[in-house]
């Protein structure tokens, strides 16, 4: 607060002090000017005086306007500065009035008549100085020119009288203006002091406010946190580890089923009560804790009198002395008696469901290859009977035939998803590694995938360079997932196009530079809204444009791809939007080792 007075240069004010006080010179001026204009009148032509009567009316006229004006919209900081401006330009009007005037009445006047011009425009100077001084560059606007047009005029005479009469005037002058910066340095000291007394003043009186306000709250907050102590169930304490003297809230007491106001009790009354099962490790980690100087959290069981039991969680931190030595022990207990029993329901229950699972998978792993059997038989019976059909020459059953056949081959893919689906999840997927090389093991890709391609009316592009070199993985399941990949490709895109790009990378951000072979599948399709992106690997999850009727699927094949790639330690990895095309990203290391067939590296 001191400094932002400090820094203050109350402008606002003293522009104000200025308009209240000025107002009670302006009779003076036109009294003097009148003064003036009478004893003139028969020493000079009656036009001169009149005219600098009328002058100085006018301006006095002007300065009243300027007032009326100030009253109407009063001076605030903002736009002080603006008026200390219309405040000077009035005034420096009103000194070059006098001055000026003063000059031509002297220059035609009688000797005796110059001294009492002299001495009216010294009087008008130093007059003005205890109101105008309040800003010093608006008493300086209007003294100069008070006097200057004077001074100028004796010493230009040359006679000895005259130069004095203009030395003494020049010393006038200079003494006006030291003395008008003077009082307006002393007016501000008096702002500032004055507004740091009150300052001091509001805030000596808003800190007994605020004392007595944090009494209040301070009171208030103790029972508010007893309230929500015994609300949370939780209880606060404070081991004087020095004599052994631990302070527990009224909640803590009651939590350990002692009386709310016990009194201070020893660390071992505190094991005692700690069920003999957890007793020996709690005592281990508070007491490595203290040994360290660090905090520490546990949960353990107690005893309560009654025969009944708690859970608690601890946590506590630790207070040294100077010599690093620990003197206290602060910490709270929360009682997490059914949230312990929950996460015991919830452990069961995870069990039942993991069992569950697996029976699950289990079932779907039997079930997909008890269906395989009759649906190979009836795909099979189906090209039998096509081919009988068209010996006999019955053409009007083949239509029938070729439904069956591909209805069969369908329900056969499907089958076969959810049975990888399930020796997935089961554990039952193994890898078979082989080294082969890339190039033409993705010709073999194109051939297989271009008529799905070509269906839809798409192009098809293989960008690979020709030393790609080899790959060490399971090729079988690689073959799978570009086939996945590809498949859905041309079934989302129609007359567009599609790419599969083959790269080697190195990550420079692994130990050593990582190596990764890169897939990228690409296509200008219908493309994947941004909120699917995050669902589009999991398992039977399908994006809303997958959902069409038109569009058939499981929505397997996507999740089956990550899971492959995964166990071969790579990643997969899609960016999409609306109506903009899809690019699935696959990286996988050139040789799977050990480590990777587990899972346990992943390209980030």
């Amino acid at each position: 607060m001191v400094m932002a007075v400090g820094n203050r240069t109350f402008l606002a004010e003293r522009v104000q002090l200025i308009f209240s006080d000025s107002w009670a010179s302006l009779p003076i001026n036109l009294i003097n000017a009148g003064v003036v204009a009478l004893v003139h009148r028969n020493v000079l032509p009656l036009h001169v005086p009149l005219i600098w009567f009328l002058f100085i009316a006018s301006v006095v006229g002007l300065r009243v306007a300027l007032y009326l004006w100030y009253r109407g919209a009063p001076v605030s900081e903002a736009n002080a500065p603006v008026w200390a401006r219309r405040l000077m330009v009035v005034l420096a009007v009103t000194g070059a009035g006098w001055g000026v005037g003063g000059i031509v009445v002297m220059s035609m006047a009688p000797p005796i008549y110059q001294v009492l011009i002299a001495f009216v425009l010294g009087g008008m100077a130093a007059g003005g100085m205890p109101s105008l001084s309040r800003i010093f560059t608006a008493y300086l606007v209007f003294a100069v020119p008070v006097l200057l047009p004077a001074i100028v005029y004796f010493a230009y005479q040359g006679t000895e009288l005259n130069i004095s009469v203009a030395v003494m005037g020049t010393l006038l002058l200079g003494f006006l203006l030291a003395m008008g910066r003077r009082q307006e340095a002393n007016i501000v000291n008096y702002m500032r002091t004055a507004e740091e007394n009150r300052n001091l003043v509001q805030d000596l009186r808003r800190e007994i406010a605020e004392r007595e306000q944090a009494e209040t709250r301070l009171r208030s907050r103790e029972h508010t946190l007893a309230r929500a102590q015994r609300i949370a169930q939780m209880g606060s304490w404070e081991w004087d580890i020095v004599n052994d003297r631990i302070t527990s809230s009224r909640e803590n007491n009651r939590l350990f089923g002692r009386d709310r106001d016990a009194p201070p009790y020893s660390y071992d009354t505190v094991l005692q009560a700690v069920d003999p099962e957890d007793r020996e490790r709690i005592n281990e980690i508070i007491k490595n804790a203290v040994a360290e100087g660090r905090a520490y959290s546990c949960d353990y069981r107690i005893r309560l009198p009654d025969g009944g039991e708690r859970v608690i969680f601890e946590q506590a931190d630790i207070t040294c002395d100077d010599d690093g030595r620990v003197v206290l022990v602060t910490g709270i207990n929360l009682d997490i008696t059914d949230r312990y029993r929950a996460q015991e329901r919830l452990r069961g229950a995870m069990h039942e469901a993991e069992a569950a699972s697996e029976a699950k998978s289990q079932f779907l792993a039997n079930m997909s290859h008890e269906l395989r059997t009759p649906l190979n038989a009836i795909i099979g019976y189906s090209e039998i009977l096509k081919e009988d059909a068209l010996e006999r020459g019955e053409a009007s059953f083949i239509p029938d035939l070729d439904r069956i056949n591909v209805a069969g081959r369908h329900l056969l893919e499907l089958i076969n998803d959810v049975l990888d689906l399930s020796r997935i999840e089961a554990g039952r997927t193994e890898l078979f590694l082989e080294s082969v090389e890339l190039l033409p093991f993705l010709d073999e890709v194109v051939v297989t995938v271009q008529p799905l391609v070509s269906a839809n009316g798409n192009r098809f592009t293989l960008d690979c360079p020709a030393d790609i070199g080899e790959i060490c993985t399971d090729v079988t399941k690689l073959r799978q997932i570009l086939f996945n990949l590809l498949s859905n490709a041309a079934k989302f895109t129609e007359n567009g196009e599609i790419r599969l790009q083959v790269s080697r990378f190195t990550d420079a951000a692994k130990a050593g530079g990582a190596e990764w072979v890169r897939f990228a599948v690409s296509d200008t399709g219908i493309g994947i809204a941004p909120e699917d992106l995050e669902t589009v690997f999991m398992a039977f999850e399908r994006s809303e444009a997958g959902r069409a009727s038109r569009y058939d699927g499981t929505g397997l094949g996507l999740a089956i791809c990550r899971y492959y790639c995964e166990m071969m330690g790579g990643v997969i990895s899609v960016e999409s939007g609306a109506e903009k095309g899809s690019t699935f990203t696959v990286r996988l290391p050139p040789t799977v080792r050990e480590d990777e067939r587990a899972g346990g590296v992943r390209a980030e």
